[in-house]
């Protein structure tokens, strides 16, 4: 554990690149998700009032993402630089204009990872290690569903909006299930290649938990049910696939 704080210490950090790609993200995303208000007739007022609250949101939101893949890496020897993947954000903002603001398409990029060769020694370190990256990808998702579960959580409190919190929760959501999709430029293309078994396994746990936490706020049904239905992919995909290799 003081090995992994003193990483914190020294590496947790964005470059100015990554900070100027971030605000552009947010701000973009912010505006996929807050482009429909909800309302009939538009008001401005209302709808720049919505607008900002949605981006602090999202602001919220894709740091604990990002941040959840540097300190994965860290953890176990890398660093990471955010990359984002604008052709993907401009889908998303294509999706949206289509559709009107009902569909979200919230992927934006993936962590490049670098070893921190001082920290590797006695490892192996002449290449990323593809488990690995696919683990610090998933790292993400994960982190963006967890964020959800408190959230959902939080919001069965008395004082805390229920409407609101909700629609926090269903953000989060939306960046965990997009960013896993085998996509070039996305973590779930870095899951994918990490190790395919395991991929679908990660998959389904997403996939499960975002149908949980929509549906509830019972933890305990949240992690059985994502575990459950990660093992349901993971067995179909056994069956499908990995026994009809070699025929």
């Amino acid at each position: 554990m003081g090995e992994f704080l003193y990483r914190l210490r020294q590496f947790y950090y964005f470059t100015a690149q990554e900070v100027r790609d971030l605000v552009l993200i947010i701000l973009i995303l912010a505006l996929i998700v807050g482009f429909d208000d909800g309302r009939e007739s538009f008001n401005l007022a209302f709808w720049l009032g919505n607008y900002l609250v949605t981006l602090l949101m999202m602001a919220a939101a894709v740091l604990v993402h990002v941040s959840a893949h540097k300190a994965w890496a860290l953890k176990i020897g890398y660093n990471t630089e955010f990359r984002p993947f604008w052709y993907i954000i401009i889908i998303g903002v294509l999706f949206t204009l289509l559709s009107g603001g009902k569909l979200w398409f919230l992927a934006f990029g993936m962590a490049e990872m670098h070893h921190l060769k001082i920290q590797r020694l006695g490892k192996f370190r002449y290449g990323i290690n593809n488990f690995d990256q696919g683990t610090v990808a998933f790292m993400g998702p994960l982190a963006s569903i967890l964020f959800a579960i408190v959230l959902k959580l939080l919001g069965l409190l008395p004082f805390v909006p229920a409407a609101l919190m909700q629609h926090f929760v269903l953000i989060n959501i939306w960046i965990a299930v997009c960013n896993s999709l085998p996509i070039p430029g996305l973590s779930g293309l870095q899951m994918f290649f990490g190790s395919r078994p395991t991929y679908v396994f990660y998959l389904g746990i997403i996939v499960g938990a975002a149908l949980f936490v929509s549906l509830t706020a019972n933890l305990a049904f949240i992690v059985f049910g994502s575990l459950l239905v990660g093992g349901l992919f993971w067995l179909v995909y056994i069956i499908t696939f990995e026994s009809t290799k070699g025929r």
